[in-house]
C-alpha cells in the first residue's frame, strides 16, 4: 500500500470516527494497530493524520479505546518534539498580551481596598503574565 493510499485511510478513519463512531468501534482491533504503525512511518502527513486520528477515536470511543491507551500516549509521546524556535514565539507573543490587557487604574484600587478594608497586599500581578 502506497503512503498516499494510508493518508487517505487514515484520515477517512478520523473522519468516520469524529461524524459516526458507533460504525468505528466494532473493527477497532483491526484499525488501531494500523493506524499506531503509520504513526512510525517516515512522512510527517501521514504521522500527522495518525495522531489526529488516534485522538478522534481516544475522544470518541474512550471505553473501547482503553485497552490501547498505552500504546497511543507512548506513540503521541515519541513524537513530541521541543521547538525552541515555536516555543520562543510563543513566550514573546504571551508577554506582548499581557502587557498590552494591563492597565493600572488607582482609584478602582482605592475603593476596592475601602470597600474591602484591605491595602495594596492584594496588588500582585497575575502570576501568568508577570
Amino acid at each position: 500500500m502506497s503512503v498516499d493510499e494510508q493518508r487517505t485511510i487514515v484520515q477517512l478513519v478520523a473522519a468516520i470516527t469524529r461524524q459516526s463512531p458507533h460504525h468505528i468501534s466494532p473493527i477497532l482491533n483491526k484499525i488501531i494497530p494500523g493506524i499506531l504503525e503509520a504513526v512510525q512511518k517516515d512522512d510527517e502527513e501521514l504521522r500527522e493524520g495518525s495522531l489526529q486520528a488516534l485522538e478522534a477515536l481516544a475522544l470518541r470511543l474512550p471505553a473501547e479505546v482503553t485497552l490501547y491507551l498505552a500504546e497511543i500516549i507512548q506513540a503521541g509521546l515519541q513524537l513530541m518534539k521541543f521547538d525552541p524556535v515555536s516555543q520562543a514565539s510563543l513566550y514573546s507573543e504571551h508577554r506582548f498580551n499581557c502587557a498590552e490587557n494591563y492597565t493600572v487604574d488607582d482609584d478602582e484600587d482605592d475603593e476596592m481596598a475601602d470597600e474591602n478594608g484591605a491595602g495594596d497586599e492584594d496588588d500582585d500581578l497575575d502570576d501568568e503574565c508577570v
